[in-house]
């Protein structure tokens, strides 16, 4: 990806349609001893998508971790393609979000 003209700082340069949003300690939390139950949420996260969208969901980079089984590679791809998106409109303050897109996740590899 590259630019064929000047940014101006702050401009739009991309809108995707994230496959998932979620709180940014369900996308990735390494060692954790919630790790089961934020691959169940990954997991959920996954099966209410469209099947084109799942199947595009799967195709994402996954870090090249060893593939355990699908909840690993659930979060394998969450972590490798998640972008942190702050806090959500009338949300806690507290709790940050990130998204997995489609398009965007891809130009972050090469």
């Amino acid at each position: 990806m590259f630019a064929t003209r000047d940014i101006v700082r702050g401009e739009r340069i991309a809108v995707d349609v994230p496959f998932m949003v979620l709180p940014e300690n369900i996308m990735y939390m390494p060692g954790s001893d919630l790790t089961y139950e934020i691959s169940e949420e990954l997991e959920q996260a996954c099966e209410s998508m469209l099947p084109q969208d799942q199947k595009d969901f799967l195709a994402l980079h996954d870090g090249d971790a060893p593939l355990v089984d699908l909840k690993s590679l659930l979060q394998d791809i969450s972590s490798t393609n998640q972008f942190s998106i702050g806090q959500m409109p009338g949300g806690d303050e507290n709790v940050q979000y990130a998204c997995v897109v489609k398009d965007v996740s891809r130009a972050n590899h090469r």
